[in-house]
């Protein structure tokens, strides 16, 4: 807190401690071969789970902090992954052309990977062969195996 309120001083120095006390919202991105932002808004309003659209990406939705995002609505279904908004716009402003082969160099841990096989074939590679796994599950909760092959 010292060097903080030397640094910044004493006002910003409070503000930034309490912010880092505070939970993240969730960012997730719409699987969108599976559903539409506003169908998965409307699903997760009437089940109760406060959410919102992103503010820059168009398949992104904001969850209020709080609990496993594996319990969340829509999860086990694979109609969307967790993705933070700013990885989210990489697929968007890939502007992949449909039908086109994709080749993600440095996959892991496989969000745009994933993101990208909604719409092509994507052939996802990563250096560490034991990060593979993680991308697979991923594809496969998405219903995306057909779409995305992994290799070391």
């Amino acid at each position: 807190m010292k060097r903080w309120t030397q640094q910044f001083g004493p006002e910003r120095a409070e503000a930034m401690l309490a912010a880092d006390n505070q939970s993240p919202k969730v960012v997730v991105r719409v699987n969108s071969s599976r559903t539409t932002r506003q169908s998965l808004l409307q699903e997760l309003a009437e089940v109760g789970i406060d959410a919102s659209p992103a503010a820059h990406s168009a398949e992104g939705v904001v969850f209020a902090p709080g609990g496993r995002v594996e319990d969340v609505y829509g999860y086990a279904e694979g109609l969307w992954q967790v993705q933070d908004e700013a990885a989210q716009l990489v697929g968007l402003y890939a502007a992949v052309p449909d039908g086109a082969r994709v080749l993600d160099a440095c996959a892991a841990p496989g969000g745009k990977a994933c993101h990208l096989a909604e719409r092509n074939p994507v052939v996802a590679v990563d250096l560490h062969a034991n990060k593979l796994h993680k991308i697979s599950d991923e594809a496969k909760r998405l219903g995306l195996l057909d779409r995305l092959k992994t290799r070391a």
